[in-house]
């Protein structure tokens, strides 16, 4: 364990055990365990929320791209792209802002949750009640190496340095199971605020994505098509059981806010 002292895990099993006395001693602990990355590890924890968007974006990417009604809207534009963009495949940039620009001002709370539990088997309501399922059972490890029969020194009763090592850790196991708990409860709260952060919201009520797709078209096949956009945008939202709500003139006029004005002479 990187030459840490063995009875440094038995101080914090009983940390975690204990209850919180005067100085609070559970920020103390907080304070030891979070704050810069470890040596080798190349992602804060911001980018790491930004890698999990990237994995449930690429999802939500194949299952469009896997749609009939969005193939057939996608194929219809393709055959408006000029001359020297054919043979490029841009399908795949195309399909990841199409997905990004079905959801009004970015990606809404609940959707986030979905993104953040990602990879862990729970959902995030799951995830959130875990701690707590944790000190329970830690309560339970405490009591049962606290009874006559099952205490650790009766199953790991041999007389070696791994017996003696094992039954050393079964009796910290509570309080390492609650010291884990309760730091994994602190990062749940930190990642709704750290997402906030790194992910704002767009002020305009639509995703930068929905500009972003509407000047790609532009530039591929040399005018705006907003109509064929509105359908595209529409087959994908279609595709991910949102909401079908995008027309040209909506394309459009976002289009021209974001024009950038003429300078003052």
């Amino acid at each position: 364990m990187h030459g840490l002292d063995p009875s440094l895990f038995s101080s914090l099993g009983e940390l975690a055990i204990s209850q919180p006395r005067r100085g609070r001693p559970e920020d103390r602990t907080t304070r030891n365990f979070y704050g810069e990355a470890l040596p080798g590890q190349s992602e804060t924890p911001e980018e790491r929320i930004g890698i999990q968007r990237a994995k449930w974006l690429c999802e939500r990417t194949d299952r469009v791209s896997a749609d009939a009604g969005y193939r057939k809207a996608l194929k219809l534009l393709s055959k408006s792209v000029r001359k020297e963009f054919v043979g490029i495949d841009f399908a795949g940039a195309l399909t990841a802002l199409a997905c990004v620009a079905v959801y009004p001002s970015g990606v809404s709370r609940k959707r986030w949750e979905t993104v953040w539990a990602l990879n862990t088997g729970k959902t995030w309501k799951a995830l959130t009640e875990f701690p707590d399922r944790m000190c329970r059972m830690a309560d339970e490890v405490k009591r049962v190496n606290e009874s006559s029969t099952f205490s650790p020194a009766q199953f790991a009763n041999a007389r070696t340095a791994v017996a003696e090592i094992a039954r050393q850790r079964f009796h910290e196991l509570p309080g390492v199971l609650r010291l884990y708990a309760q730091e994994l409860r602190r990062h749940i709260a930190r990642v709704p605020r750290m997402t906030a952060k790194a992910f704002p919201p767009s002020p305009r009520g639509h995703s930068p994505a929905l500009l972003y797709l509407s000047l790609s078209v532009l530039g591929l096949t040399g005018k705006p098509r907003d109509r064929m956009v509105a359908d595209l945008l529409n087959a994908a939202a279609l595709a991910l059981g949102e909401k079908s709500e995008f027309d040209a003139l909506t394309i459009a006029q976002l289009r021209s806010r974001r024009r950038p004005k003429p300078p003052k002479t």
